[in-house]
């Protein structure tokens, strides 16, 4: 199990993707509230959120991101996109 220490430790180090990131928070997430997560991490709740639902994409574009074909930003963006297709689309 994760502490909230050690992930806000390892979301400062350069070399931990930002999928991992988002793995951890997911973790953190199952034993504690958004908000307690939001403010030890001292990250706003939204960004909470909007990095855990990168972990919903689908395996193609996770792939990409793994990869650096598609940064934190765009994935973000692309998260947002409803229809698959055209999620599909946008990241070929």
């Amino acid at each position: 199990m994760y502490s909230i220490y050690s992930v806000a430790e390892n979301m400062h180090r350069s070399e931990v993707h930002f999928l991992d990131t988002a793995r951890y928070i997911e973790k953190l997430r199952d034993s504690n509230s958004i908000e307690s997560v939001a403010q030890r991490l001292s990250i706003p709740e939204g960004q909470i959120l909007s990095k855990i639902h990168l972990l919903s994409l689908p395996d193609n574009i996770k792939w990409k991101m793994i990869n650096g074909r598609i940064n934190e930003k765009d994935a973000l963006k692309i998260s947002r996109i409803v229809d698959p297709k055209i999620r599909n689309d946008v990241t070929e």
